[in-house]
């Protein structure tokens, strides 16, 4: 699987970016997410147990371990999400432009399925 540490330098700002990313998803229906991700997606392909390739990415739908609602201070809100979705790159020639649209395109699939969804990327001040 690809590592979430590859890194481009051909953006827009002539910096370098971490390509990897998550997003923590709170789903209030008790949805599967990867099912419902692949049922949605057909071009997403499973490689294996709650991991997909979509858009030359290994996304991975993974329960949030460190989850624990009753003790959220401001500074630890992603203890309050139970999902954890990794997202990888396959390659590091991947243009920052894509990982941008591809973390817009997951958080506007997540919220139209009500799903909370916050994304933490190094990339955040592109989108």
């Amino acid at each position: 699987m690809g590592g979430s540490s590859l890194t481009n330098r051909n953006d827009p700002l002539g910096k370098t970016y971490e390509l990897g990313f998550v997003v923590m998803a709170k789903d209030g229906k008790g949805q599967d997410l990867c099912e419902l991700f692949l049922r949605e997606n057909p071009d997403g392909r499973q490689l294996a147990h709650r991991v997909v390739i979509f858009r030359s990415n290994y996304v991975s739908f993974n329960p949030n371990d460190l989850v624990d609602d009753k003790s959220i201070v401001a500074e630890d809100e992603f203890l309050f999400y139970p999902c954890r979705i990794e997202i990888a790159p396959d390659s590091p020639l991947l243009p920052i432009a894509t990982q941008v649209g591809l973390a817009k395109y997951l958080k506007e699939f997540l919220e139209s399925n009500g799903v909370d969804a916050v994304i933490c990327a190094d990339f955040d001040e592109l989108m």
